[in-house]
């Protein structure tokens, strides 16, 4: 009877290590998305003056990814708390000038293959750099088109839409994003959306987008819609 245990133990012994790395090795990888999105709490911006926080304050991103045959363009959705205008030195005298407002994103691929975007809430054009130089300084990036719209209730909620063809996001196949919503010195750093679909990346194959005389138009919601060729701007 003894003899006869050992010898099942044995068997399952044996059994369970033939069985075991093989269904680790099928186990399956999830598949890659082509868009993700993360939601963030509010009042968690931190840095600055208090009265910078509400505009740094990401209440949430989106990211739709590249696809095949369909402009091949990477779009981010910031909403923010509340959306500035222009400059505001002091809240209760907001003023034109440089932006109150930033939405940095960094495109997280294998390696150090990285990207970094920045989109304003002004008519600066959006920023591209490369993060994975060899010798670790960034490297601007050259962008056939981009839009932007932004814009919000004057005091209230509101957010920025970037769009920009992704002819320089070239090699992997799967990204981590991750943005952080910027004012002055103020910041807030959503969640991270992993594992987002990027192969379909390249050039548009057409000059879809534009930039106007003055770059911006603006729409009939109040929001306002920037469009530029890189020219030199990215």
């Amino acid at each position: 009877m003894r003899h006869r245990a050992l010898l099942a133990t044995t068997a399952l012994l044996l059994g369970a290590l033939a069985v075991g790395p093989t269904a680790t090795a099928d186990a399956p990888d999830r598949p890659p998305r082509t868009q993700g999105s993360a939601e963030d709490p509010r009042g968690d911006a931190s840095g600055g003056p208090r009265w910078r926080h509400p505009r740094a304050d990401l209440t949430g991103v989106a990211y739709k990814m590249p696809l095949a045959r369909q402009g091949r363009l990477l779009q981010i959705r910031a909403d923010f708390v509340r959306f500035g205008f222009g400059n505001e030195p002091r809240p209760e005298v907001p003023i034109g000038g440089a932006p109150s407002q930033q939405v940095k994103t960094i495109l997280d691929g294998p390696g150090a293959r990285d990207w970094a975007i920045t989109v304003y809430n002004t008519e600066r054009a959006p920023r591209v750099v490369y993060l994975g130089t060899p010798s670790g300084k960034p490297r601007r990036v050259n962008w056939e088109g981009a839009f932007i719209i932004s814009g919000g209730a004057r005091g209230g909620p509101g957010g920025m839409v970037l769009g920009i063809t992704t002819e320089w996001l070239r090699g992997p196949d799967r990204l981590d994003l991750t943005s952080t919503g910027i004012s002055g010195e103020a910041t807030d750093a959503a969640r991270t959306v992993e594992r987002l679909n990027s192969r379909y990346s390249g050039p548009t194959g057409r000059q879809a987008m534009t930039r106007g005389a003055d770059g911006c138009t603006r729409l009939d919601d109040g929001r306002t819609r920037c469009t530029w060729t890189n020219g030199g701007l990215g």
